[in-house]
């Protein structure tokens, strides 16, 4: 099976104990902010850190872009078969749901049903761990709304009631989107640096 090898107990489980609840919020949340801190700035032994490394870091998703900064990425070549085969099957689903839209909800079937069988407490932290990384190239809606701004609330929402949200790719060409992802970096570099006057400079530009 292409079940992802993810040696967590806390979030290989069905339903999520509320401890884990807040610490994968807290995830969703640093991975929105992208600050670009090692383990996203987590320390101690909460169970935000435990998940964070099981997840994100051992299989490579997170990992170091520059000296001294981390961000959000594809799963790296020697992370586990079943792993990099789940991100395929959601990023084909959004890539697939073009103009129209496509319902999230039978994503989360396709997932927990084989080959995959992932438990139904990490599936949405993958879905959103690629929603995430595709941000400059997709729409999410909410029961027909176009949101706008993306936070940990709206990741609640979205694993109570999965059956409201719809997902729309933004048609761009790969020209296009390679761009995007490497401003983004840029950004992200730039926000890490001491406020000089070339960041100050380039943040008006922006």
């Amino acid at each position: 099976p292409d079940t992802p090898a993810i040696r967590n107990e806390l979030i290989n489980r069905q339903n999520l104990t509320s401890a884990v609840v807040v610490a994968v919020k807290r995830i969703i949340g640093g991975l929105l902010e992208t600050n670009g801190e090692l383990d996203l700035g987590f320390t101690g032994n909460g169970p935000e850190v435990s998940i964070f490394r099981a997840v994100f870091v051992e299989p490579g998703l997170y990992r170091e872009t520059a000296k001294g900064h981390y961000a959000l990425h594809q799963p790296s070549d020697d992370a586990n078969l079943g792993l990099r085969r789940a991100w395929q099957e959601i990023e084909a689903y959004i890539e697939s749901s073009g103009e129209s839209g496509r319902p999230i909800l039978p994503l989360y079937q396709c997932l927990s049903d084989p080959p995959y069988g992932i438990r139904r407490g990490l599936i949405p932290l993958l879905i959103w761990a690629v929603l995430i990384y595709h941000r400059q190239a997709l729409c999410i809606y909410e029961n027909g709304t176009y949101l706008r701004e993306w936070s940990s609330e709206l990741f609640d929402r979205f694993v109570k009631a999965p059956d409201g949200f719809t997902v729309r790719w933004l048609v761009l060409s790969d020209h296009a989107q390679e761009l995007l992802k490497r401003l983004s970096l840029a950004i992200e570099s730039v926000q890490q640096a001491s406020d000089t006057k070339e960041s100050m400079t380039l943040s008006r530009f922006l």
